[in-house]
């Protein structure tokens, strides 16, 4: 029952964000005291709580949620759970660690282009999460790339896109596993909303 009041939460949050985004903030609250309490994590939960954190383009708080995504399903994700969750990662890398983010721009999309290749019949399980976050999640993929170039330029950009583009799911989950600070997978996840709250990232 849990599971199926955070996904709706987090369902509402995202219908409501662009016109009312404190109301989605508050949604999201809700649905991580219910969803990000250590070894409780509900995998599917923190996935769309971390769409809702892109949605609002509060790139710290989405950081932390992907952090806690990736290392809750890494080994059972489906293509299409985890090319918007590396998007996201990437773009919330792009303003300070441009590097890591074009690695993770470049695993985005080729699990994209990969899951796309997927057959028709595929499970609910193996599809988007959502049709409503298709345009958000790609804008933001190519806002990475914009903010990448400009800080490293189109030769390099494009180089750490292929070194992306050439790992596996579990090699991209390694690699920004291995980037994030470690502080933000402790403690309950609604502890992290708080210090965020407290220093807002800009757009």
């Amino acid at each position: 029952m849990p599971g199926a009041i955070v996904m709706s939460l987090n369902s509402l949050a995202l219908a409501v964000a662009e016109h009312d985004p404190q109301r989605a903030r508050d949604l999201l609250n809700e649905s991580l005291h219910l969803s990000g309490k250590p070894g409780e994590e509900i995998s599917s939960g923190l996935l769309t709580a971390c769409l809702v954190a892109g949605r609002l383009r509060d790139w710290q708080l989405t950081l932390t949620l992907t952090a806690r995504t990736m290392y809750v399903w890494r080994w059972y994700v489906t293509p299409l759970q985890a090319a918007p969750c590396f998007a996201l990662c990437a773009r919330a890398f792009a303003e300070n660690r441009p590097e890591v983010a074009g690695v993770l721009q470049g695993a985005a999309y080729a699990i994209f282009r990969y899951a796309s290749r997927m057959p028709q019949g595929a499970s609910p399980s193996e599809r988007a999460p959502a049709d409503i976050n298709d345009n958000f999640v790609l804008a933001a993929l190519r806002e990475t790339g914009h903010l990448v170039a400009a800080a490293l330029g189109e030769q390099r950009a494009r180089e750490l896109r292929g070194e992306g583009a050439a790992m596996t799911m579990d090699e991209a989950t390694s690699y920004a596993l291995a980037n994030i600070d470690r502080k933000l997978l402790a403690g309950p996840v609604i502890d992290q909303v708080r210090r965020t709250a407290s220093c807002p990232t800009p757009d």
